[in-house]
């Protein structure tokens, strides 16, 4: 199951050891973004501050998003995380569950 950045409206595909990206999200989500820190760099720019947002974890499939909102020099940009064999859907999860305020 591959997982993904969003930002800027584009999903890039990520190499992430679901493993660690699930346990990793479950003990301190800033340090997942750790691991894409340089990624997301190459859309954003310098990342000065990051912040959690918001996060949406699956009851019945192994998936999950993690919205942050980066501070740089395009101001604040939010990137999400998704872990997802279909991260479009995901993302409408998410959306459904910030929208409901789940």
């Amino acid at each position: 199951m591959p997982a993904w950045v969003y930002v800027f409206d584009m999903l890039k595909p990520l190499s992430m050891d679901p493993d660690v990206a699930f346990r990793l999200v479950r003990e301190n989500p800033l340090k997942l973004f750790v691991l894409v820190r340089d990624v997301v760099g190459e859309y954003v720019g310098s990342i000065e501050h990051v912040n959690i947002h918001g996060m949406y974890f699956s009851t019945h499939e192994p998936e999950f998003v993690v919205e942050y909102m980066v501070k740089c020099v395009h101001g604040e940009v939010s990137v999400k995380i998704i872990y997802s064999e279909d991260p479009v859907k995901a993302l409408a999860k998410y959306y459904k569950h910030e929208k409901e305020g789940l």
